[in-house]
């Protein structure tokens, strides 16, 4: 399937500028909804973004289908669109919903393509900064900041643990479990918490992190970054050392720059 990374590009811009951005810092009460908790919440940009950003990627490419984080809250037999043949484009509308919601920066819109087991491409918008970060199996990662010229983002050069920086993220991962990790950090340059899984991956791909642990690896949190982060030669899997594929909602996930360094961490870690 060939994808203009551009044209998607621009359609994710066009929706954070009409359905997120107004919205920021401008939320009226009743339009900020719990869902599993006050910690787990939706807007009414969410909704509105993945309902645009659906009907434009659907009308561009007619015969693909469409698979939401909000979508699925709504019906989850949406996951079983995995499972199907055609192209599935997987979006997270505001990756970062409770920074978005106390009017903080730290949120992005991510889009993924995958074709069954597939990652065909992949996109991080993050709003404020007008920074995209997008790139296909045929390219590496490109990143443009309000409208700069293209930088190419390259593999990290890596030898050693210690030259390592990691990215721990708390979400389902237990008290002890952090603990354990985080007394290991001597081990490594720098070990830091999680922003959101936008920020992450973009930390990952822009050399300033190496490797990271997740707990929640829900398929609109991760497509879009473990695809472009394949293009540099990333390697992942789950905690337990299965692979992780699309549709996956559990098992957590771990994320390094190579096999021998996937390997390493997973031996240190996952005790």
């Amino acid at each position: 399937m060939n994808i203009d990374l551009n044209a998607v590009a621009d359609m994710i811009r066009d929706v954070a500028a009409t359905e997120i951005l107004p919205r920021w810092r401008n939320l009226a009460a009743n339009e900020i909804i719990e869902k599993d908790g006050p910690n787990d919440l939706v807007t009414i940009a969410d909704r509105a973004a993945e309902k645009a950003l659906s009907a434009k990627l659907v009308s561009l490419y007619p015969n693909t289908l469409v698979v939401g984080e909000e979508g699925v809250e709504a019906d989850p037999d949406i996951m079983n669109l995995f499972q199907q043949d055609q192209p599935v484009w997987v979006i997270d509308p505001i990756d970062g919903t409770m920074a978005f919601a106390n009017g903080k920066p730290e949120f992005d819109v991510m889009l993924a393509l995958v074709q069954g087991n597939e990652l065909l491409a992949g996109w991080i918008y993050a709003p404020i900064d007008d920074e995209m970060i997008m790139a296909d199996k045929a390219s590496g990662p490109l990143r443009i900041i309000k409208n700069s010229a293209p930088q190419k983002l390259t593999p990290p050069h890596i030898t050693s643990l210690k030259q390592l920086s990691g990215i721990l993220g708390n979400k389902l991962l237990s008290k002890e479990h952090r603990d354990y990790v985080k007394s290991k950090e001597n081990l490594f340059t720098k070990m830091t918490s999680s922003v959101c899984a936008g920020h992450d991956y973009a930390m990952l791909l822009r050399g300033e992190a190496h490797f990271a642990i997740f707990g929640k690896c829900m398929p609109w949190d991760h497509l879009p970054g473990l695809t472009m982060l394949s293009t540099l030669g990333f390697v992942w899997c789950k905690h337990d050392g299965s692979p992780y594929l699309p549709g996956d909602t559990n098992g957590g996930l771990i994320i390094a720059p190579n096999q021998h360094v996937l390997d390493e961490i997973r031996a240190l870690f996952m005790k």
